[in-house]
């Protein structure tokens, strides 16, 4: 680095706390050349990724509004913490998701940004770096336009044993023409040894071959299994139910009876260090952070934010650390699930522990995570990911049973276990149910044979060519309904305030077929399962599809931004 850029290096990170994600203040001159330096790690320069610039331009004098009306103090310039202060509700997620040393002074790290709803542009640029004397080992960098809701860029370098180390992440983002910058550092740890999972786990099902089978029940007590979630090869996911669905049914069932502040369900589980010793301060001076991230929908919900390893942690022995949570909670619950609903979500429980090694003092972490498929990074361990019920159509829609009678979705329960109707001719068992409310106006389908309803945008409706996304359809298209195939005669958008509802036939298998669809007032629509494959099927298109990208891009500017982006990478 030349003397300019150590000197900007040192100030950003005086400016943040390892672990924590800050947002950099650009009426700083030294974080905004941070950031300039940042993208052009990345070769995203003024002249070939001029609406990138533009935004960070446009950031920089918002910021120099806001730092005039405070006189330029201190205050006014430092970089702010991304997280809210308040835990629980839906919010952006950025963090550097693991970092760790390979074995021979290899190590690893990787800059990760989930965005709510998604972004424009995200570039992420991933370094490690010595601290004091501002030597870059190792540097990555790439850019999505159109995603950015599962975004990660690892880096591997080679660092001398000497060295002052850190990870730092620094990750400009762009929504619209509105851009922000993210930084995330951390400094070396020592990874655990070992570590297990044993809670949240599966209920003891009455057909352990059966993830549909009912969850044993003895005295009102749902029942557990007991062995190490850690340890499940490919393991299925967890299923949790807010609000509707059933105790029968989920793995973890948190009724509406419930105050706002409702049991997510507990943890518990070990970590050992192997010869290193845990320190008598870690009750203190140790942390812990639970989360869940949503990478289809982006963001995800911080439930419990380095708190302190205190009531429920202890020491099975000087090496190992073991907790029981029995009450871990969101703060709120059902703002989470406005984002979340309904979603296949990663679960993440990250440790650190106050550590005594054969160096001297340092920290010890392990993070159980459901982001990451095997090999794992150091310290890291996979556990399942978790399920949370879906909502898809409005109060008031009309689904037809196997009895051919019909009811309002909205009375449909999972306790006992009512069948529906398939456009196959199928009767199915509704094995799951939800509700919630819709952030994102609906859809209003019309068709030539008189039906109407009005269903989320990427709720999937069975077409003449199979299940599509409802915001797909156009007026034309051929939709298959209880009197037959029917036109699409009218689709439009429009708010919707009130409670939305839906259904879950089964687990994961035959996600895309007609066997998963009910009537929803004449017109056959998938399950929520059938769902979450679709948007899961989108998201992995979006990587190799590069004309569905350009029509994502807001306008011919940013259009012609990505071309340069392609003709560069060809």
């Amino acid at each position: 680095m030349t003397a300019q850029e150590a000197q900007d290096y040192a100030h950003v990170l005086n400016m943040v706390k390892p672990g924590r994600p800050y947002i950099l203040n650009l009426a700083d001159p030294q974080q905004m050349r941070f950031t300039q330096r940042a993208l052009a790690a990345a070769d995203r320069m003024s002249t070939n990724a001029p609406q990138t610039y533009a935004a960070v331009r446009d950031t920089m004098q918002r910021d120099q509004k806001l730092a005039a009306t405070a006189n330029h103090s201190a205050t006014a310039l430092a970089a702010r913490p991304l997280l809210a202060s308040t835990a629980g509700g839906p919010q952006d997620i950025e963090t550097i998701s693991n970092f760790g040393d390979e074995g021979n002074n290899v190590y690893t790290a990787t800059g990760y940004s989930s965005v709510l709803g998604g972004t424009t542009q995200t570039t992420i640029t991933t370094q490690l770096i010595d601290t004091q004397t501002k030597t870059v080992y190792a540097s990555a960098s790439s850019t999505q336009y159109a995603q950015g809701t599962n975004f990660q860029v690892p880096v591997t370098g080679k660092v001398p044993s000497s060295a002052n180390l850190a990870a730092v992440a620094t990750i400009v983002t762009v929504v619209g023409n509105s851009g922000n910058t993210t930084v995330v550092s951390t400094a070396a740890m020592v990874p655990a040894s070992t570590g297990t999972m044993t809670a949240p786990n599966y209920c003891v099902r009455t057909n352990p071959s059966d993830p549909n089978s009912n969850c044993v029940i003895n005295g009102g007590q749902t029942q557990y299994q007991t062995t190490s979630t850690t340890l499940v090869p490919s393991p299925p996911p967890i299923k949790v139910c807010f609000s509707r669905g059933s105790q029968q049914s989920c793995d973890y069932y948190n009724s509406s009876g419930r105050p706002a502040t409702s049991v997510f369900y507990p943890e518990a589980g070990t970590a050992s260090f192997g010869t290193n010793t845990i320190d008598p301060s870690y009750a203190t001076a140790g942390s812990y952070t639970a989360s869940i991230v949503d990478p289809v929908i982006g963001g995800g919900c911080v439930f419990s934010d380095h708190q302190a390893l205190g009531t429920g942690w202890s020491l099975a022995n000087a090496s190992t650390l073991q907790w029981t949570l029995p009450q871990l909670s969101m703060t709120n619950p059902t703002n989470c699930l406005g984002v979340s609903g309904g979603r296949l979500v990663n679960f993440n429980f990250y440790v650190e522990v106050p550590l005594n090694t054969g160096a001297g003092k340092n920290t010890g972490y392990i993070t159980f995570t459901s982001a990451y498929n095997p090999p794992m990074p150091p310290g890291y361990l996979g556990i399942p990911a978790i399920f949370l019920e879906d909502s898809c159509v409005a109060a008031g829609t009309l689904v037809r049973l196997a009895d051919g009678s019909t009811t309002v979705i909205e009375k449909i329960t999972a306790d006992n276990q009512p069948q529906v109707m398939t456009a196959a001719g199928d009767k199915r068992t509704v094995l799951g149910t939800a509700k919630g409310v819709e952030l994102h106006p609906m859809i209003r389908l019309k068709t030539s044979l008189g039906q109407d309803l009005l269903i989320t945008r990427t709720h999937p409706v069975l077409s003449a060519n199979g299940l599509v996304m409802a915001r797909d359809l156009k007026v034309g298209d051929s939709v298959k309904t209880e009197k037959g195939v029917a036109k699409i005669v009218s689709t439009a958008q429009e708010k919707y305030t009130g409670q939305v509802y839906s259904l879950r036939l089964g687990w994961f298998d035959e996600a895309r077929s007609d066997r998963r669809t009910h009537s929803a007032n004449g017109i056959f629509i998938g399950d929520s399962v059938s769902q979450i494959q679709m948007e899961q099927d989108e998201v992995a298109r979006l990587k190799n599809d590069r004309k569905e990208v350009l029509r994502r891009l807001p306008d011919d500017k940013w259009r012609q931004e990505y071309q340069n982006f392609i003709n560069q990478h060809r």
